[in-house]
């Protein structure tokens, strides 16, 4: 009788911790979901990865997971689907950083454009400026230090690279130091990203009024790869959660 009841026992601890790894599982799975977008988003994303990422929100729902992309993030949605050409400077000036001068009463907006020094552009504008920037650091005159504290604690630092390159102006360079304590401790040495600064303005004689014309996005599809990779690794997933629970029976 007694063998019964252990037989029993152990079926009711078998089926228990199936249940309890299937339902590990769903709970990971949105998790491992979108620690599976980063990866492609790090390996195929650049300046728009953060943005793109900060629009991705994965759950389960009734034992369903809903992967969604924030329709209201234009920028992610058109990095995961591609868009055409199409002029940015309408949708620059109605951001929320726009301001509005006091003396002409156009909008304007100071955008900033990374670039790193020694790294081929793929267009001619590209390698023309990578050569400009190469120049001016062979001997660099730089500005006064400015730092700005962030609220995760990190300080910026930034320095205006002084040129006579009309082409080259409002350089800066720019690094990000982990907090106040490690900037200090003169250990600290991030680094240095290059940043151009140019203005986009509503008025009719700014000379980069009519300069943002972007040649359109193509897709990247990350959401597609993604959904192909949890076809193929769904099951051994799981299999690896249930079976982490049976081999607690089992002991």
């Amino acid at each position: 009788m007694k063998e019964i009841l252990d037989v029993i026992q152990y079926l009711q601890n078998y089926i228990a911790a199936l249940e309890v790894g299937v339902h590990k599982f769903i709970q990971a799975l949105p998790i491992y979901t979108e620690q599976h977008i980063r990866q492609e988003a790090n390996r195929k994303l650049n300046t728009t990865k953060e943005q793109y990422l900060s629009a991705v929100s994965a759950k389960i729902k009734d034992y369903v997971l809903i992967v969604e992309l924030d329709r209201d993030n234009w920028i992610a949605n058109a990095v995961e689907t591609g868009a055409d050409a199409f002029n940015m400077k309408e949708g620059l000036l109605n951001s929320k950083k726009a301001k509005r001068s006091k003396k002409t009463g156009f909008r304007y907006i100071s955008i900033p454009i990374s670039k790193d020094k020694n790294v081929p552009g793929g267009t001619e504008k590209s390698q023309d400026y990578n050569a400009r920037l190469n120049q001016i650091l062979i001997q660099p005159k730089f500005g006064l230090k400015q730092l700005k504290s962030q609220l995760d604690g990190s300080v910026v630092e930034t320095q205006q690279i002084q040129n006579t390159d009309e082409k080259m102006g409002g350089l800066y360079r720019t690094r990000k130091h982990k907090s106040a304590e490690a900037f200090h401790s003169g250990k600290s040495r991030p680094k240095w990203q290059f940043v151009m600064f140019r203005t986009v303005s509503d008025n009719p004689v700014s000379k980069t009024g009519a300069k943002w014309d972007h040649p359109g996005i193509k897709p990247v599809n990350i959401f597609r790869s993604t959904e192909q990779w949890l076809n193929q690794a769904v099951d051994t997933m799981m299999g690896s959660f249930i079976q982490s629970e049976l081999d607690k029976v089992r002991k």
